[in-house]
């Protein structure tokens, strides 16, 4: 029986310094909450998303081996439902994993053979010590990329990104120009690979709307991302302001685990409380000091 590739977030992410800058007690609460193991609500977008890399991640992860130790990546997709349904049951793994039976397929030819690309590792994650001048304390800071290739003809590194969206448009793109997961990218590909990082590519798959049926055709696109050098070179000095600010709310409030609620909150009309997917999960806290809403992270 072939493997299935299982990935997660990273240990010291992105996602982990994002959620402190938007608001420090829903970082407290959603680290709490998963070391109490609770179960995480889901959205159509986190579950497509999930089952979408899954795919991906296959589909190269036995271009990389040229043999087939993995999953072929509709089977994968299918795994990544049944995985999901058990730690986090709805309808949705089983409504998006029909939806994505031919997104594999169709990217397939859309983009070929792809044979300029050399694949170097699919899901794994980068790691690296970021100093901090003022203490001399060192900080921990990794992502786990998508796919990470090589092209052919100028021996270049790439960090590739999938994104999923409904539709394409530049508006869609443009906003990750100054993306923290982007600069992350930048400045790890930069730590480990020196001159021979060429940069990070967007891989965009437009997914169904609510409203499409099972034949929807695919579309995709590898757009170009603006110029935002500034954000790579500020970015290490974002990774110890989040660590800066960690330490302090621990200082203050106490640990995450056990006292998230007295970190304080930010309160907008906007993200955090309410963003692009919906509300924070830990919303109703914050309006109630009940703890209602489903969870998501």
């Amino acid at each position: 029986m072939s493997d299935f590739l299982e990935a997660g977030q990273s240990e010291a992410g992105w996602h982990r310094a994002s959620t402190f800058l938007l608001c420090p007690r829903r970082f407290a609460m959603e680290q709490a909450a998963k070391a109490s193991g609770e179960a995480r609500g889901l959205s159509p977008a986190l579950v497509s998303g999930t089952l979408l890399h899954a795919g991906l991640a296959h589909l190269y992860a036995r271009r990389m081996s040229g043999k087939h130790d993995w999953m072929e990546p509709y089977a994968a997709i299918q795994e990544a439902a049944r995985r999901g349904d058990k730690e986090s049951p709805t309808p949705l793994w089983d409504e998006w994993a029909e939806r994505l039976k031919d997104v594999i397929p169709q990217y397939v030819r859309r983009w070929g053979a792809e044979r300029q690309w050399e694949v170097m590792g699919v899901e794994e994650e980068l790691r690296v010590e970021v100093m901090d001048p003022r203490t001399g304390a060192s900080y921990l800071y990794t992502q786990r990329y998508d796919l990470l290739i090589r092209n052919r003809s100028d021996r270049q590194v790439y960090i590739i990104d999938h994104k999923r969206g409904y539709e394409l448009a530049p508006r869609i793109w443009n906003r990750y120009a100054l993306s923290g997961q982007i600069a992350g990218y930048k400045m790890l590909g930069r730590v480990l690979y020196g001159l021979q990082f060429g940069g990070v590519l967007l891989n965009f798959v437009q997914m169904p709307g609510k409203d499409d049926g099972l034949d929807f055709q695919f579309k995709f696109m590898r757009p170009s991302l603006p110029q935002a050098e500034q954000a790579a070179r500020d970015f290490k000095g974002t990774v110890i302001h989040v660590e800066r600010g960690i330490a302090a709310c621990r200082d203050a409030y106490g640990p995450e685990q056990t006292n998230a609620t007295a970190w304080p909150g930010v309160f907008q009309d906007g993200p955090p409380c309410m963003g692009p997917f919906g509300p924070c999960p830990f919303r109703d806290y914050c309006r109630t000091g009940q703890t209602n809403q489903p969870r998501e992270w």
